[in-house]
């Protein structure tokens, strides 16, 4: 199952930047087809836990989609974006128990903006956290879960 690593990495790295390398990973998958696969991953972290689910068995016409919920002691934040046919939808929402919040975001091409940024970076020479030791950390603990996988 290859599906962490050429798929997987983006959910690591995000999950790895905010939270630093876990105390442990789990994780359990299934081959849906050839190429496809269902992926769910646990980081255990002292006084957390992370949760990745990764899904390429997709029909074709399925937006490519990411998005993360953050659950805290009295709200939860919920991040979502989808791309298809030229067009992108992005959303940020915050609950607590009281209201509702939806944070105006861009609806921009998330893609060309880190490509946009990693370039600025290479001209001006500026630090970007898509350096390549954030790159390895992330790769060190994607090999961590596909050991789990096997």
């Amino acid at each position: 199952m290859s599906f962490g690593l050429n798929f997987m990495i983006h959910d690591v790295d995000f999950v790895v930047r905010l939270m630093g390398e876990p105390d442990n990973v789990s994780a359990d998958g299934i081959d849906v087809r050839e190429g496809q696969s269902l992926v769910t991953a646990r980081f255990d972290y002292k006084d957390a836990a992370a949760f990745i689910r990764g899904a390429s068995a997709m029909p074709g016409k399925y937006p490519f989609s990411v998005g993360y919920e953050a659950v805290f002691e009295g709200a939860a934040v919920r991040y979502y974006e989808a791309g298809y046919d030229g067009q992108i939808n992005t959303k940020l929402e915050v609950f607590c128990n009281e209201n509702k919040k939806e944070i105006p975001l861009p609806q921009a091409n998330c893609y060309a903006q880190v490509m946009n940024h990693v370039l600025e970076c290479l001209m001006t020479k500026e630090y970007s956290c898509l350096d390549i030791k954030e790159a390895i950390r992330s790769l060190k603990v994607l090999l961590w879960m596909n050991e789990k996988l096997k």
